[in-house]
């Protein structure tokens, strides 16, 4: 819900519905209701026009699992934040439904964020990003973490090397680049969204490498040592193999 910024819109791999604040509200309602997940994205300049429209519909806001506040280190940002935090407050909800996470932190959330720590409001200083410039790249590329992320560090480094296009070398290297910071955010954003909704994200590990099999001729020339025979009173059955896979054992 965005009147002055331009917002996500142009990403077409996104699933977003831009909403103007001076629009009809029902049109995002029928959003919330027909939808199983929806982020309401709402402009700091929006909020106060967008909950009186929302006040229209008696309980709506329980339509809301949570109220997520991004703040950064700006004191005039901070002292907002607070505002909001108030006004949520005064319009029933309550604080466990508040979620405030300290954005673009460069040395530490209690020396960044001190006007806003001084507060009364519980804060969570775990959830906090590092300011990066991650998502310039992303902006550059028109990508989000997810479609560039690969666990494999080098793999954009490869694809690189076989590329002869100078506009997609380059967009190899913005890759590369975003794929290398990422690896750290993600790690950080994973974090704040388990802690939010209470959901445990699964861990993305990088591929294995395929075992090579030796050549034949080196097969041969190491013969496979004979057993020695059983004993002919011996009628206790053959072992099984170990349960226990090689990947089980390498772990």
């Amino acid at each position: 819900m965005e009147t002055v910024n331009k917002g996500s819109k142009e990403l077409s791999q996104l699933n977003v519905f831009q909403f103007k604040a001076n629009e009809d509200f029902t049109d995002l309602y029928y959003k919330l209701i027909d939808t199983e997940n929806v982020i309401v994205d709402v402009g700091a300049s929006n909020l106060g026009q967008f909950w009186t429209q929302m006040s229209d519909f008696a309980g709506v806001e329980s339509l809301f699992d949570y109220f997520v506040i991004p703040t950064v280190p700006n004191d005039k940002e901070q002292t907002d934040t607070y505002k909001t935090i108030l006004f949520l407050r005064q319009n029933g909800i309550e604080d466990d439904k508040i979620k405030v996470i300290f954005n673009k932190v460069e040395n530490t959330v209690s020396s960044d964020f001190s006007v806003l720590l001084n507060v009364d409001f519980d804060f969570d200083t775990d959830m906090a990003i590092k300011k990066s410039e991650l998502f310039k790249e992303l902006g550059f590329l028109r990508k989000t973490i997810s479609e560039i992320y690969n666990p494999d560090l080098d793999h954009y480094r490869e694809l690189l090397r076989a590329e002869t296009d100078p506009q997609a070398k380059l967009a190899l290297v913005k890759s590369d680049l975003a794929n290398r910071m990422a690896s750290s955010v993600k790690d950080r954003l994973d974090y704040i969204f388990s802690t939010i909704t209470g959901k445990e994200l699964p861990k993305e590990e990088p591929p294995k490498a395929e075992k090579k099999t030796p050549p034949k001729s080196v097969a041969k020339a190491t013969p496979k040592k004979k057993a020695a025979p059983a004993a002919a009173t011996d009628k206790s059955p053959v072992p099984e193999e170990s349960a226990v896979s090689e990947d089980d054992e390498e772990l």
